[in-house]
């Protein structure tokens, strides 16, 4: 089958009996079955997905000419970027040379956490704007205890509490 059109208004592309909205699928095994959303310019060609809560974007070149996938939120703006060359970009839009750039700029908030959870939880928790009153960069092991870099640039190793420049 080509296309069916349910009464239930459930659109099948190469299926007569569509579950959702819109479903495309391949029969064939050596075959890709690829959706393609096509701009005749240099930006905008996403998809719009949304809720009575808001929606989000995701496509290539929301509103720039820079090759770049993108995640955007449609009633706040970008969220996160994949560059061409690879680099991810969260919290901001510049073009970097770093794997993956995380920007935070709202104070008292982690910019980057790595987490395991479990009986006791460890990872890597990165605070960029070090005006928490607690730590800077935190790297917890498995028994709490770890690295910890206060905002005031003591450093502890196996104490959460370095009074002085290495404890």
């Amino acid at each position: 089958i080509r296309m069916a059109i349910k009464g239930s208004g459930n659109v099948g592309i190469g299926t007569d009996s569509p579950g959702q909205k819109l479903e495309v699928y391949q029969a064939a095994t050596n075959s890709q079955a690829y959706v393609t959303v096509q701009n005749n310019r240099s930006r905008n060609a996403a998809v719009l997905t949304q809720t009575t809560n808001g929606g989000f974007y995701t496509g290539t070149s929301i509103g720039t000419d820079t090759l770049c996938w993108q995640v955007y939120d449609a009633s706040a703006g970008e969220r996160m970027r994949i560059q061409s060359n690879g680099n991810v970009l969260m919290g901001t839009t510049g073009a970097t040379n770093t794997r993956l750039k995380v920007v935070q700029s709202t104070a008292g908030e982690w910019a980057c956490q790595i987490t395991h959870i479990g009986a006791t939880p460890y990872g890597l928790a990165i605070d960029t704007t070090a005006n928490t009153g607690v730590y800077a960069l935190a790297v917890y092991t498995n028994t709490g205890t770890g690295l910890f870099v206060k905002n005031d640039g003591n450093v502890g190793i196996g104490t959460t509490s370095p009074g002085r420049g290495l404890t």
